[in-house]
């Protein structure tokens, strides 16, 4: 490949991935055009790309972009899989299309800055989404709050009903 169209290639490489917060490496052998225009488009429909790329080319973009240490995974055919909402949503829509068509082997991920092997990654596609998280945290949060508020309220409320006997004991006597 000429020089000049390899700088091209890794210019419309990086301006692909700017701004890209991590991404899942798969191995694309064994990909038939049906499968992989699919999974494109499963992909598209949640902002999220499908790139086939030539490792060498790709380990140069990420060295560029400060992600040199996924340079190790790009062996055999590779293609790098990348969204805006991140390699979390990636892994979701990927992991279970892969276990149903038995396709596209994870080689690596790159979640925060560092290098995830195959098992870490299939395990983000079990982390529950952000509202569902959020939910989670706050009914941590409520559960002592309710028991404190039980716990307090409690002999208030005796007291409460202690007078009010009192008052009504008083207005009978008096």
């Amino acid at each position: 490949m000429a020089k000049v169209v390899k700088q091209l290639i890794i210019k419309e490489l990086k301006e692909q991935l700017a701004g890209m917060e991590g991404c899942i490496l798969v191995d694309t052998t064994g990909l038939d055009g049906q499968n992989a225009e699919e999974f494109r488009s499963e992909l598209r429909g949640k902002g999220m790309r499908m790139i086939v790329v030539k490792n060498s080319l790709a380990r140069k973009v990420f060295e560029d972009m400060g992600h040199a240490v996924i340079g190790d995974s790009l062996q055999g055919p590779t293609a790098v899989i990348h969204g805006e909402d991140g390699t979390l949503a990636v892994a979701k829509v990927l992991i279970p299309w892969r276990k149903k068509k038995k396709l596209l082997p994870v080689r690596a991920g790159l979640f925060d800055g560092r290098v995830l092997p195959p098992v870490e990654v299939d395990q983000l596609a079990m982390i529950p989404d952000l509202p569902v998280l959020r939910s989670i945290f706050h009914s941590l949060l409520q559960g002592p709050l309710r028991r404190l508020h039980a716990a307090a309220g409690g002999p208030i409320r005796s007291f409460a009903g202690l007078i009010s006997a009192l008052a009504k004991k008083k207005e009978k006597a008096g």
